[in-house]
């Protein structure tokens, strides 16, 4: 099938692309995969310096090896978690040479080189955007291609809708922390019916 980047980089992102030199198939970090009902199969073109194509290798090539790789799979394979397919290996080829001339394989690898640093650099998955109280207001940091969070002026419709929907941390609703509040943990019903309970309620 054709790649369907809608909605597939982090905003944050986005505007580092145009800086990324694609060379599609002929990447070094290019493959064709195909999705079956228990696992996946993948053929890699490129080792991460060169590419079969490069080297004389043909798109059917790489597509065939792809379709042979699920008629060999079976239970003796994949350290026993291996199975005979039930596939239309029209499909599997024609959604391979598909992978080849439309995957951005150059932009997808920065991508997940770029996720890996900003998830160290955050701690884990970085927001897209973070509304964070201060001084009994709203503000929205959203952060930048670097993983910096960069304040952004809000609204006041904005502001006016997103307090409607979550209220100002206060002690009544919530714990103050290093950075921010934690929301007080919710009693469970169990919880609650123990408590009404004990009170005789």
């Amino acid at each position: 099938m054709a790649a369907d980047y809608t909605n597939f980089w982090h905003p944050s992102f986005i505007k580092l692309l145009d800086h990324i030199p694609e060379r599609g198939m002929y990447s070094p970090y290019a493959y064709v995969t195909y999705q079956l009902e228990s696992h996946d199969h993948a053929v890699q073109l490129g080792d991460g310096k060169t590419n079969s194509l490069l080297e004389g290798g043909s798109l059917e090539e790489a597509a065939d090896e792809l379709v042979q790789a699920i008629e060999h799979c079976n239970p003796d394979r994949h350290n026993g978690h291996g199975q005979k397919h039930t596939f239309d290996p029209n499909d599997v080829f024609a959604s391979a040479l598909e992978q080849l001339q439309t995957r951005q394989y150059d932009r997808e690898h920065a991508y997940m080189r770029w996720q890996q640093w900003t998830h160290r650099k955050w701690g884990g998955p970085m927001p897209a955007a973070v509304a964070l109280p201060s001084d009994n207001k709203w503000k929205l940091l959203i952060p930048n291609e670097m993983g910096d969070p960069i304040e952004r002026a809000l609204k006041p419709e904005a502001i006016r809708d997103l307090s409607d929907i979550i209220p100002m941390p206060d002690f009544s609703n919530s714990e103050k922390a290093a950075i921010g509040h934690y929301r007080k943990r919710r009693w469970s019903p169990e919880r609650r019916l123990r408590y009404l309970s004990g009170k005789g309620l």
